[in-house]
């Protein structure tokens, strides 16, 4: 996984990510550069350290941040909008919806904190 070339408003980790992460205030109706060559406008305020999406996610479906699957839309999202729990449903385990939902299934469990010898 690889760093993706953002604007110094977003940061966005991988291509399958439908959400980037405000490095500053957003203000609606701001565009900013997403990734080199395509921009999103700034639909709601989205305060530095939140979630803005990236395209639209429809009501049900997966919410990626960081190539993880971080929950699902409780409702329709659009691109730009600002993501949180009054739109999202945070959840631990969720398989992908693709037709290799094996893969999704070892990427939650390998995404399972564990502890060290030490306990830390």
């Amino acid at each position: 996984m690889t760093s993706l070339p953002t604007s110094h408003a977003l940061h966005l980790l991988d291509h399958t990510d439908t959400v980037a992460v405000a490095v500053r205030d957003l203000a609606a109706g701001e565009t900013i550069e997403t990734t080199p060559g395509h921009t999103l406008t700034v639909l709601d305020d989205v305060p530095r350290g939140h979630k803005v999406a990236l395209a639209d996610v429809a009501v049900g479906r997966q919410v990626r941040k960081y190539a993880h699957v971080i929950g699902r839309a409780t409702q329709d999202i659009r691109a730009g909008e600002h993501v949180h729990s009054h739109n999202l449903a945070f959840s631990d385990h969720v398989l992908d919806e693709s037709a290799d939902s094996a893969v999704g299934a070892t990427r939650a469990r390998s995404s399972t904190p564990t502890a060290s010898p030490r306990g830390r």
